[in-house]
């Protein structure tokens, strides 16, 4: 099954809020590090960077015919 990793390269935890995997629900990345979540193939989504609670930068993710 395809994956998306998400590194966070800051030096604070962030955390993400996660549309269409890992049950929608948000995830929070220790700094320097990478999280992963499994994304089947045909699967759509977003990953979202949160800033104090606001929404930041934004991913849009579709997976069609991963392999």
């Amino acid at each position: 099954m395809p994956k998306i990793f998400i590194t966070n390269k800051s030096g604070h935890p962030q955390t993400f809020e996660v549309h269409g995997w890992n049950n929608n629900q948000n995830i929070t990345v220790p700094p320097q590090h990478t999280s992963t979540l499994s994304a089947p193939d045909k699967s759509s989504g977003a990953i979202i960077a949160l800033h104090g609670g606001h929404e930041g930068e934004q991913a849009e993710i579709t997976f069609n015919g991963f392999g």
